[in-house]
């Protein structure tokens, strides 16, 4: 599974064990036929650090695949916890402002200190790991802040607590959920000012863990729902709804017991829900 605009199969793809141990010139080799495509860049280029820490390659799940695959210009996303729809975002948007010229991104976190995290971890970590070709000319940075960083083709991305002026081409709201049910004013901020600063036409990322049937997210999540339902073609102001739940993803599982599943009267009536709600049908190991 590709997006559309995937130029390259995954058979040209690097494995891990090249993007770490070839060296800048036979890197340089490998990569130089495909990168002009943003998907391969977007799979082969990127190290992050993983939930242990560890230096890895970035490559989209199933889950991160499918956003990227079926996305529109505005996105809101419901999500299950733990399922790296943050980092992928966050490398797709410093791809995208590294490779197009004049492009404002930013990143809303829930606070200053998260937004100087979300930098640091998000941002700058993977930049920073880059082959040191592809951060010269355009590429090479002009600024840098605690927060922020703009390249020589002027493109910049920035994280803060809300953009209220200015043009943005891509925004992405991180966890607005719990912004809606611990900040409402901010959450009402992002709502008049932010998605205000995003031009007709560029993209919008909102993507969150449910955090009560009230608040800014809630409303937009079902507003985009009851939309998707309808079958309508979605115009260039309206939000497609994406839902990624956690028995969708395939590490949320665990060994059954030796002596089987012992489950609490309401455990099993949460699991028989959740089937019904959703037309699956869960295996022991998912509900382990």
């Amino acid at each position: 599974m590709q997006p559309k605009l995937a130029k390259y199969p995954k058979s040209t793809w690097l494995t891990p064990e090249e993007r770490f141990e070839l060296d800048e010139v036979e890197l340089l080799e490998r990569c130089e036929p495909y990168i002009d495509c943003w998907w391969w860049r977007l799979n082969n280029l990127y190290i992050i650090a993983d939930e242990k820490g560890r230096e890895v390659l970035f490559r989209c799940r199933i889950a991160q695949t499918v956003l990227f695959v079926t996305m529109w210009f505005l996105n809101i996303i419901l999500k299950a916890r733990q399922l790296g729809f943050s980092t992928a975002i966050q490398v797709f948007i410093l791809d995208h402002a590294m490779f197009n010229d004049n492009r404002q991104c930013g990143v809303i976190a829930q606070g200053k200190e998260e937004a100087s995290a979300i930098f640091s971890s998000k941002i700058l970590y993977p930049y920073e790991r880059l082959p040191s070709w592809l951060k010269t000319g355009k590429r090479s940075v002009k600024s840098k802040t605690g927060t922020g960083i703009k390249f020589n083709n002027d493109s910049w991305v920035r994280v803060a607590v809300s953009f209220r002026s200015g043009t943005l081409q891509v925004l992405h709201v991180s966890e607005y959920g719990k912004i809606c049910a611990n900040y409402p004013l901010r959450a009402d901020e992002v709502q008049s000012g932010s998605l205000n600063a995003v031009h007709e036409g560029s993209y919008i990322f909102i993507e969150s863990t449910a955090e009560g049937a009230s608040g800014n997210f809630f409303d937009m999540s079902v507003d985009a729902m009851e939309l998707l339902a309808t079958g309508l073609a979605l115009g260039p102001q309206d939000f497609k709804f994406h839902f990624y739940p956690w028995f969708d993803d395939p590490k949320y599982v665990a060994p059954v017991p030796p002596g089987g599943l012992k489950l609490s009267k309401e455990k099993a009536k949460y699991f028989k829900a959740v089937e019904k709600a959703n037309g699956a049908k869960l295996t022991d190991e998912q509900i382990s």
